[in-house]
């Protein structure tokens, strides 16, 4: 099945140059939004596999959706700018967002970005997978230690 994408951008032509570009390589476009709120609506409705979103997208801060929405864990995230300044990239050292592209994109800059986008948030949600079972088996340990103790006293009235 192929990988799910929201775009998200203020330009409706920039949003329909993306649409067309990732359907030609394979990709499903499922939605796209204008602003912020129809961008969060229809990633929480949806649940792509990845939005790629205008850092200055209307009635909402680019960056604090990425950070909301990356708290939900709905999707990969790839932000896409039309300014090429150092805040973006200290916000992406130091946000969950895996990379972000500068305007105009192209596509020999986004697919390739895409794809290590979509790669990362899949181990991210493959580690989570295993911290939330090994949480799970932590809490229960108590009572596994209970029920050895348990048997091993059962076992020894049994011996004498």
């Amino acid at each position: 099945m192929p990988n799910s994408v929201i775009i998200a951008d203020r330009d409706p032509f920039q949003r329909a140059y993306l649409r067309d570009l990732l359907v030609k390589r394979g990709y499903l476009v499922i939605g796209e939004a204008g602003d912020g709120k129809g961008t969060l609506a229809l990633t929480r409705e949806l649940h792509p596999d990845l939005v790629l979103l205008d850092v200055h997208i209307p009635d909402q801060d680019g960056f604090l959706m990425t950070e909301q929405l990356a708290q939900e864990n709905v999707a990969s995230m790839l932000l896409l700018s039309s300014i090429e300044d150092l805040p973006h990239g200290e916000y992406v050292r130091k946000s969950r967002i895996i990379n972000y592209i500068i305007k105009p994109v192209r596509e020999s800059t986004v697919v390739p970005a895409i794809e290590v986008a979509l790669a990362r948030y899949r181990e991210s949600c493959q580690v989570e997978e295993k911290i939330r079972v090994l949480t799970a088996q932590l809490e229960n340990w108590p009572m596994v230690e209970r029920l050895r103790g348990m048997a091993l006293e059962h076992q020894m009235m049994r011996e004498n």
